[in-house]
């Protein structure tokens, strides 16, 4: 098979032939002129001309005809001139020309053998020739001789290195365009396994996920230390395995160009803090830290930013904080700024190495082997601080580690803030029914007693077409749908529920393993209100259950 694509060698053909003929109708005449041989000004004009117009007979007699063609002429011609110039028409020269020709054009194809033969027959018939004398050349004069065989050698060398340039630099740009086309594809194919391995994972994990949370919501009640510990090490686990999945999937984000979008929005700063920290602190509990947190109360109360990048950046840094700092140890947060800049900076105990410090912000560079880590975190906090327009660094001073991070300080009104930004209390919806559709009996149970949590009456089925059942005698104030069903799944299930005029009103919260931004867009552009990845977190959960069910209702009463 050829390097090049067959455009890319009719083009190259092209050029070859524009050149020859370019070298016939001046050089060549040239010669003419030194040599006075009349044949030759026929012959010169005829081949620059014939040369010149040869690229247009491709279209009508096919490229490999054209090329064959091509190399019978061009042997025919140097045959003549290797007769009449004798040993001064440095064949050599033009032999290695037409073979290189003949490899970087039909490369591949067994066509090529067919001008590789000529030019040997050309060459073995030449030096018999000289050594013979079939054929006497033209007497010529000393001085003459010395200017045809420098225009000879010229001609050669230029064909020959204009050639092997042209084609040299044709080779690496294909080999480099293949090379971006297999990584791409590679690229492609780790997305493909990230996301099937991600989906996979998250499924089994948001049921990990979901019962550790509601064992720990209930610690309170058990009497037995035991098992106590036993329910926060399992949080811990699943907590931390989540932070894994979802580093993972961010990095390949950041790897393929994908994660470059900020959305600023108005959010409350010191809940964003409170509620990374309520997570921190848990985590932290187990292992007997204290997390100290300082923070500045001159700073505005709500800022305007991307909301979900900051949550990652506030978790990734006090995840880190808390992983990295030694059992039964004090650890502290301190969160402030200026007019225009906002600070976070962590300590804690411990020193990295300075071959740590080099290589700390580049993926799967963990400081620790022994800790349950990828070296995803700081790599991923970098890249969102850098996209907020801020920086980070990090430092050892006696003994203590001290990460800062910076970003702008945009200040926002109350007025502008989300619904789901807005104080959420367990119990607050209750009077209103939500439609839980999974198929998953652990999913099931899990998103029941949530909801109930939140107040508010579920009414579980395990399919799209139960669910219809339900819809067709009852209206509930929400739908919550798993993406992936058999015989319905979320999709059709939109597409069907927003086409019936008389459920088309009803926000859907979809949930979903899949947490690739284009199965989002999908879902939101079939209709959902809202798209939620597994695992999830309660406290998400009943924010974006606030969005669409207000805790106060105003309900009309006809008289």
């Amino acid at each position: 098979m050829n390097v090049f694509g067959i455009s890319q060698i009719e083009i190259a053909f092209k050029k070859i032939c524009y050149l020859i003929s370019a070298l016939s109708l001046t050089l060549g005449l040239y010669v003419y002129k030194v040599l006075d041989y009349t044949p030759m000004l026929y012959i010169e004009l005829s081949i620059g001309t014939f040369f010149l117009m040869m690229p247009s007979f491709t279209k009508m007699i096919g490229l490999d005809l054209n090329i064959s063609i091509f190399f019978i002429v061009l042997n025919s011609a140097l045959v003549y001139y290797g007769v009449i110039l004798g040993p001064l028409s440095e064949i050599h020269l033009l032999v290695v020309f037409l073979v290189g020709a003949s490899v970087c054009l039909l490369w591949g194809k067994k066509l090529m053998y067919f001008p590789v033969t000529l030019v040997l027959l050309m060459l073995i018939f030449l030096e018999l020739n000289y050594y013979y004398f079939w054929f006497k050349p033209l007497d010529i004069e000393y001085q003459k001789a010395i200017i045809v065989r420098w225009v000879v050698v010229f001609t050669g060398s230029l064909l020959s290195i204009v050639t092997f340039w042209y084609f040299a630099k044709q080779w690496v740009a294909e080999k480099s365009r293949r090379l971006i086309t297999d990584l791409r594809k590679a690229n492609e194919s780790k997305s493909v396994y990230v996301r099937e391995t991600s989906h996979e994972l998250r499924t089994p994990l948001s049921s990990i996920f979901g019962i550790a949370q509601l064992l720990h919501s209930k610690r309170n009640t058990i009497t037995d230390p035991e098992l106590k510990k036993e329910i926060e090490y399992l949080f811990e686990s699943a907590f931390i395995a989540t932070k894994i999945v979802d580093n993972i999937l961010d990095m390949s984000k950041i790897e393929a160009g994908k994660f470059d979008d900020i959305k600023a929005e108005t959010i409350d700063l010191q809940k964003a803090i409170e509620t990374c920290m309520v997570m921190q602190r848990y985590v932290a509990s187990t292992r007997g830290i204290k997390i100290n947190l300082d923070y500045d109360k001159q700073l505005p109360p709500y800022i305007i930013t991307d909301k979900i990048a900051l949550y990652k950046v506030i978790n990734n840094l006090s995840s880190n904080l808390v992983k990295y700092a030694p059992e039964q140890s004090n650890v502290e947060i301190k969160i402030f700024g200026t007019q225009e800049t906002i600070f976070f900076q962590t300590k804690n105990s411990g020193s990295i190495s300075a071959e740590g410090m080099k290589t700390i912000f580049e993926p799967f560079a963990s400081s620790n082997d022994t800790l349950m880590s990828t070296g995803l975190g700081l790599p991923i906090t970098k890249h969102i601080v850098q996209l907020l327009g801020g920086d980070i660094t990090v430092e050892c001073i006696d003994g203590n580690t001290i990460f800062k991070l910076s970003i702008p300080l945009i200040a926002g009104c109350e007025k502008d803030l989300a619904a789901s930004d807005r104080p959420f209390k367990k119990g607050s919806l209750k009077g209103y029914r939500i439609l839980c559709i999974d198929d998953d009996p652990i999913q099931q149970h899990i998103i029941k007693v949530t909801t109930q949590m939140a107040g508010a009456e579920p009414i579980v089925v395990d399919s799209g077409e139960a669910a219809f059942d339900f819809l067709n005698s009852e209206n509930p104030a929400l739908i919550i749908c798993d993406a992936n069903m058999p015989f319905m799944n979320g999709k059709q299930f939109l597409s069907k529920l927003k086409s019936t005029t008389a459920f088309s009103h009803i926000p859907v919260i979809i949930i979903s393993g899949d947490a690739f931004e284009t199965e989002k867009e999908e879902m939101l552009k079939a209709g959902a209100d809202e798209y939620l990845t597994k695992p999830f977190h309660f406290t998400t959960f009943y924010s974006i259950l606030q969005k669409y069910l207000p805790p106060i209702r105003i309900l009309l009463v006809n008289k």
